[in-house]
């Protein structure tokens, strides 16, 4: 009953917080967002407008929820956008399916300084159509991995996942195995260690037939030691990580390993399920977004109707 549009900021008891407060809101749909350190939060979507200011695709807003006038887009982003992700040093990945940034030719990935501006030392050239990048990430030494839709980068076969250099350019020494299927999200590991959830993925190196999520060790190759057994009988939107190191997934799945597990489900670090999560019938409907809480509390949000008959 309070009027948002595009973004709401809640309480811890779900109510909302009546202090952020975006005026007319968004005109379109926010897909992701990011907040910085110093409490700015950066959306981006298929939006054209916030607070009735111009803003293609991206912007960025205060702590109150207005428009923040100081981080310059220009003309913005020429297509839409799926993924934000803020790096260590300010600095901004975005990833979608677009042509450009600003007027500036860039192929559904580009980083941009902490302004709004394009950052010009990072290029990576153009994709294979059709081509979208769902997802991307910053490792922990630095390189960018991408996610999503796509045969090659510059000329360079890479189908669904590619990892980048600080320029921009394919890591020729992260080599995955064939991958059949559409790579929807990543989570880095610090160890170099790299996950990644979508589609049902078939791996050629080695045989293997692994569903929904798998690890892959910092070259590239496949984690053997993360088993999932027949994994999820449909797609993994998102990942989320507990600090005791085990792992939710959530997306459009209603088993895992042959155990019914509608839309969310809790992984032990070897791969195989944690017996010890059971909600019950699950979500009906499917989760595209995971959160876990200070506190350990777990948040989930997609297309749901129901919870646990809820």
């Amino acid at each position: 009953g309070s009027p948002n549009s595009g973004i709401v900021r809640i309480n811890s008891n779900g109510s909302p917080d009546e202090s952020f407060t975006p005026r007319t809101g968004v005109i379109g749909t926010v897909a992701d967002s990011a907040v910085q350190p110093d409490g700015k939060i950066l959306i981006g979507g298929s939006f054209s407008f916030v607070n009735g200011l111009d803003r293609e695709r991206i912007a960025r807003l205060n702590p109150d929820g207005t428009t923040d006038t100081t981080f310059v887009i220009g003309t913005g982003v020429a297509g839409t956008l799926n993924s934000i992700y803020l790096q260590s040093d300010g600095k901004i990945l975005i990833a979608g399916n677009f042509t450009s940034y600003n007027g500036v030719v860039r192929d559904n990935i580009a980083r941009l300084n902490s302004d709004g501006s394009l950052d010009l030392t990072f290029d990576s050239g153009l994709m294979d159509a059709p081509d979208v990048v769902d997802d991307i990430a910053q490792t922990f030494n630095g390189k960018i991995v991408i996610g999503g839709l796509f045969g090659s980068i510059n000329g360079t076969s890479r189908v669904f996942l590619a990892q980048l250099n600080q320029d921009g350019s394919v890591d020729t020494g992260f080599n995955h195995p064939i991958l059949d299927g559409r790579v929807r999200t990543l989570l880095p590991q610090p160890d170099g260690k790299l996950f990644i959830g979508g589609s049902v993925f078939t791996m050629s190196q080695p045989q293997a037939f692994l569903r929904g999520i798998v690890r892959l060790n910092s070259d590239g190759s496949v984690d053997p030691s993360f088993a999932t057994g027949t994994g999820a009988n449909g797609f993994v939107w998102n990942i989320g990580q507990q600090p005791d190191g085990k792992l939710l997934i959530g997306g459009g799945f209603l088993s895992y390993n042959g155990v019914a597990r509608n839309g969310i489900a809790r992984i032990n670090s070897d791969g195989s399920m944690d017996t010890g999560f059971n909600h019950g019938v699950g979500a009906l409907g499917q989760v595209n977004e995971l959160g876990i809480d200070s506190q350990g509390s777990i948040f989930g949000a997609g297309a749901t109707i129901s919870f646990d008959g809820t």
